[in-house]
């Protein structure tokens, strides 16, 4: 039952707050992809939770999806 606190039946939905890898892998990009678009301020910036730990938090990264669904939105017909 222990194993169980903090992770839902599907897996780690549960965990919010990802690294620099993880976060490029839920978007679909390249660890140095990512990095420089976070450095030109094209994605969300980090969050230091130590002093070596530099996380992303995976609504700011949602967040980032449903705007570029909206801004760069295939137009049609």
């Amino acid at each position: 039952m222990a194993e169980s606190i903090g992770k839902s039946e599907g897996g780690d939905d549960m965990i919010r707050l990802i690294s620099a890898q993880e976060s490029a892998k839920y978007l679909g990009l390249s660890k140095t992809t990512f990095l420089r678009m976070v450095k030109d301020s094209d994605l969300p910036q980090p969050i230091r939770i130590t002093e070596r730990r530099i996380v992303w938090d995976k609504h700011d990264l949602d967040s980032y999806i449903d705007r570029i669904k909206t801004e760069k939105a295939p137009k049609f017909g």
